[in-house]
């Protein structure tokens, strides 16, 4: 269902017995899921996650980056490479948009637990979409008049954004919120080059490993 210009809305994001397993599985293994991870379209999917995000989209016709949040809220920001940015913070650059990443194709977001919550609403701007600049901007506010929709969060509705448009999270008040993220990449950006997983280890971000295949 089409909520607005690049931003559409399924009520039902997987078939009760999928979902319901899926929601099981994570709420016991989500802690041991690295912060980053990247499934290229060459490789075959190893471990439940994966598999269940190409079984959901029908083909691996696109590179897929995937990661969890609990209550996490985020300020207005690009789902893009994150990785990248965060691996150039200490790097000197003659031109600052050398540390900049890339957005992402599209990017989905799935309620897996919505617990007596309270908050944590998701507000996207459809016509405010990224230009240039980090992915992560502690500075950016979108411009005063802008159309901001929000969607309250549901257990199995999935968000679908495409063409880069900024959007937050807000704070979670009360209850839990579970939910399960991952974008569409028609290139490897330039953070999954070397590395599929990655961890952030105080400020900085690290290698990392899933645990075992499935």
């Amino acid at each position: 269902m089409k909520v607005h210009k690049n931003i559409h809305l399924a009520k039902k994001a997987l078939p009760d017995y999928e979902f319901d397993e899926l929601k099981e599985y994570l709420l016991r293994e989500w802690h041991k899921v690295p912060h980053y991870n990247f499934l290229k379209k060459t490789e075959k999917p190893v471990n439940k996650v994966e598999k269940a995000i190409v079984k959901m989209l029908g083909d691996q016709n696109y590179h897929i980056e995937y990661w969890f949040r609990w209550n996490d809220s985020a300020p207005w920001h690009v789902d893009g490479d994150e990785v990248f940015e965060r691996q150039m913070q200490f790097v000197e650059v003659k031109d600052k948009k050398e540390a900049w990443g890339q957005p992402a194709y599209a990017s989905y977001i799935i309620y897996l637990t919505v617990d007596n919550v309270v908050g944590g609403e998701f507000e996207c701007t459809p016509n405010v979409t990224w230009t240039g600049g980090p992915m992560r901007d502690s500075e950016f506010e979108p411009p005063a008049g802008s159309e901001v929709v929000s969607i309250v969060p549901k257990e199995n509705i999935c968000v679908r954004i495409v063409n880069a448009p900024y959007h937050r999270v807000k704070q979670v008040i009360e209850g839990n919120r579970v939910v399960m993220i991952f974008s569409l990449w028609k290139e490897v950006p330039k953070g999954y080059m070397l590395y599929n997983h990655w961890r952030v280890d105080g400020d900085n971000i690290v290698p990392s490993k899933w645990p075992y295949k499935e």
